[in-house]
């Protein structure tokens, strides 16, 4: 049966294919033309102005309020250092004999000071962890090396709590890439997260390989995590919620995972078991496999 004339049916003229189409697409036209919609012209209303005008404003404010917070949060790092100090040096004796009735709330001060810092900076690293414009450098890095300059830094805390901390190697050198405050500050994020759920007298070991790549893998023997929780322990302000006292700030496996990504590397929750422990991993590309890709 033959298609009627100006029908959008089966013809292949392309009179009839081009009326299809402006059916189709709600575009109305004569048969045989393209018909054009024209945009509606008219002027741009006060309300459409008062309202890039706010946006503006807010975004000005915005950045107002963040400067701020991050001038207040990094003027806190300064007297929670000398407070830190002070209390470390009544535990250690170096301002003479004290009495053993109040050692234990020195200790726990010193303890929340420390938190207070790591948060203090976390803070901050928040703020430049934001800024997608800020380029990782690209170094050769020695993991053995980097890990135990992070063990030297946490010698004081490892001390004070009355722990272990033990550096393994697999080899003398371990080479990788990656930028160096960054990646020094993930494996201090990592072995703060390790000293904060070890236990009371934390056993934490950091250990350095090639494979599955270079990295370097932290591991304590203390609470560990539920298996509900743990493909959530890389979200942003997300704490295990088991009334534990050692409360968290959330930001620190968020930002040393972002650390990490910015780089080509990963943070990986390798292995966890409720009341055993956990091991977090930080892997690394090399210079072969940047070329590779």
């Amino acid at each position: 049966m033959q298609p009627r004339d100006g029908s959008c049916g089966s013809t292949k003229s392309l009179a009839q294919f081009v009326a299809q189409r402006c059916k189709l697409t709600g575009v109305a036209g004569r048969e045989g033309e393209v018909a054009t919609a024209r945009p509606t012209e008219s002027p741009v209303s006060p309300w459409a102005n008062d309202r890039r005008k706010t946006g503006r404003r807010l975004e000005d404010r915005l950045e107002r309020m963040r400067d701020a917070s991050n001038l207040a949060v990094h003027e806190l790092r300064a007297p929670l250092t000398v407070a830190y100090g002070y209390a470390s040096m009544i535990l250690d004796g170096s301002l003479g004999p004290g009495s053993d009735l109040w050692t234990t709330a020195v200790e726990e001060v010193a303890e929340k000071l420390v938190a207070a810092n790591v948060l203090v900076d976390n803070l901050l690293l928040l703020a430049r962890v934001s800024d997608e414009s800020a380029v990782p450098l690209e170094n050769d890095l020695d993991l053995v090396a980097v890990a135990r300059a992070a063990g030297a830094r946490a010698k004081s805390r490892v001390d004070q709590l009355g722990g272990t901390l033990t550096i393994e190697a697999e080899e003398a050198e371990v080479h990788a890439v990656g930028d160096y405050v960054m990646v020094a500050t993930v494996v201090d994020n990592l072995l703060n997260n390790a000293f904060l759920y070890g236990g009371k007298a934390p056993d934490v070991t950091v250990h350095v390989g090639r494979s599955p790549g270079p990295g370097i893998s932290v591991t304590d023997h203390g609470r560990g995590i539920a298996p509900e929780a743990k493909d959530r322990v890389f979200e942003r302000f997300f704490r295990v919620v088991d009334h534990s006292p050692e409360p968290g700030s959330g930001l620190g496996l968020y930002l040393s995972a972002e650390l990490a990504r910015r780089q080509g590397g990963t943070v990986t929750l390798d292995w966890s078991e409720v009341g055993q422990g956990s091991t977090f991993s930080l892997r690394l590309p090399t210079f072969e496999s940047r070329l590779a890709r």
